[in-house]
């Protein structure tokens, strides 16, 4: 009986706090970024044996319009320094060496201290998530419609093995793996505008960014809108998932592709968050 009022309270709690931002706080975000930082649009990453896939990923991010990325390298065992190299010269990527334990919100949180007014916009993305604005010919201009907003959360798209045993490296990921949930899943990832305090470094800065906006000089709390422009604690609060409406962007996550390249994330005994990785089980991957 206490699990049930326990959780009640914090639901009633969640939906109090995502009406507060619809009927207050959402009309007051007049503001538009004044774009005088050294990007637009950057996207924070870690990752661990992800060679093969790197290029594919950075590449397509640029040719939508993203301009720079800041990559941590947390223990990998591959090459990942010979395909990353051509784009930390040319000044496209700024690469660190992260070899810590359960290291991913320590290396976002590193970005933030140290690189977060170079960018007017960030994303803490992950190797296998692509960003798709549909509405638009690419991030800028699809951007010019939630740049008011502080943080933007874009859902995910998931794919899985598409059937297959092996990965062909003669194709790209988008090629490869085209079978995919008939709607949107209920939790995506954010892009963030930096001019804004972040509130907490926890699981939550992936999925539901909550930032501090000042009201005559007081921090409230803010949530971020979804695509649709309604404000979410993250789930489905005011989101229309169904895959029948209009999608004005969407985050396709490649999260398991072929069975081999599943299969070698079984042998981590952790990964960059979790201390115990669960894809070691089995019937995680079904």
């Amino acid at each position: 009986m206490k699990g049930f009022v326990f959780n009640f309270l914090r639901v009633a709690r969640d939906w109090a706090m995502v009406g507060l931002n619809e009927l207050l706080i959402r009309p007051l975000f007049w503001r538009r970024p004044r774009y005088d930082k050294k990007y637009r649009i950057s996207i924070c990453a870690i990752f661990r044996d992800e060679a093969r896939f790197l290029k594919e990923w950075i590449e397509f991010h640029q040719m939508i319009g993203v301009d720079h990325f800041f990559l941590y390298n947390n223990k990998s065992r591959d090459d990942y320094a010979a395909v990353l190299r051509p784009y930390v010269d040319e000044g496209t990527v700024t690469l660190y060496d992260f070899p810590k334990d359960q290291a991913q919100l320590k290396a976002y949180r590193h970005f933030y201290d140290h690189h977060r007014h170079e960018t007017q916009w960030v994303s803490f993305l992950d190797i296998d998530e692509f960003f798709c604005p549909n509405t638009a010919n690419g991030m800028s201009d699809w951007l010019k419609h939630y740049e008011r907003y502080p943080v933007v959360l874009v859902y995910w798209k998931m794919f899985g093995t598409s059937g297959l045993m092996e990965h062909d490296d003669s194709k790209l990921v988008i090629e490869q793996y085209h079978v995919s949930w008939r709607g949107l899943y209920n939790v995506g990832k954010c892009l963030i505008n930096t001019d804004y305090d972040i509130l907490s470094w926890n699981a939550d800065i992936h999925h539901a960014t909550e930032v501090a906006y000042p009201i005559l000089g007081v921090p409230v709390r803010v949530l971020p809108v979804n695509v649709f422009r309604r404000a979410t604690k993250g789930g489905c609060f005011f989101g229309c998932l169904q895959s029948k409406r209009h999608v004005p962007a969407q985050i396709n996550h490649y999260w398991s592709k072929a069975w081999d390249v599943y299969s070698h994330k079984m042998e981590y005994e952790g990964d960059v968050f979790f201390k115990n990785n669960p894809k070691r089980e089995f019937q995680y991957f079904l």
